[in-house]
């Protein structure tokens, strides 16, 4: 498991699903900037959460965040190794009521650090342009 002071970044299990509904992936704030539509409940989310995490290979890395102060998960953030030392596919997701604090920048300087600590020296990431929050 990873952590910042804020944060705690840890592998995807059953005890996510709850909160990833209820916090980001039931929410169309959240996913009009994504490439996924929302969740309409727990099980389709579960659903969800195992097909994006089923195909891990050996440095890809899928990370739930969860605040550490109210033990809530707020987003997670994902890359692929694309070929050796080169990294990308990055999603990040953080939901609506836990923007503005600084969340989705720790998790992508928490996956900077994973990329270089596992050989990578290129990390491909891109945003849709509207979304300012991730400039």
């Amino acid at each position: 498991m990873e952590e910042t002071k804020d944060l705690l970044f840890e592998e995807y299990n059953e005890s996510h699903i709850k909160g990833a509904f209820i916090n980001f992936l039931s929410s169309y704030e959240t996913a009009k900037y994504t490439l996924w539509k929302p969740t309409e409940s727990e099980e389709e989310t579960k659903a969800k959460l195992e097909y994006w995490t089923s195909d891990l290979k050996n440095k890809d890395v899928f990370w739930m965040i969860r605040e550490k102060a109210t033990s809530e998960v707020v987003g997670f953030i994902c890359a692929s190794e694309l070929s050796p030392s080169v990294f990308g596919g990055v999603g990040l997701a953080i939901g609506e009521k836990f923007v503005r604090r600084g969340y989705g920048s720790k998790a992508l300087s928490k996956l900077i650090d994973y990329v270089k600590t596992n050989g990578g020296v290129e990390l491909h990431y891109s945003c849709f342009k509207e979304n300012e929050a991730s400039k």
